[in-house]
């Protein structure tokens, strides 16, 4: 999970900061990041809890 989270915030980071040097609110890209934090931290800790110890598991036909 950390590494997950680790991903989260760099995506937020990259993210939000943009949008928030256009003319939006501070409401808008604070959402836009926390939206996108949430969406990479379950995407990437779905991929690393399914993805570990892959190499030391035989493929299964």
């Amino acid at each position: 999970m950390p590494r997950a989270a680790a991903w989260g915030a760099l995506v937020a980071s990259r993210s939000a900061t943009p949008t928030a040097l256009t003319n939006a609110t501070v409401l808008s890209s604070s959402g836009l990041g926390l939206a996108s934090a949430l969406a990479t931290t379950v995407a990437a800790h779905y991929f690393f809890y399914t993805h570990e110890g892959a190499a030391a598991r035989p493929a299964t036909r």
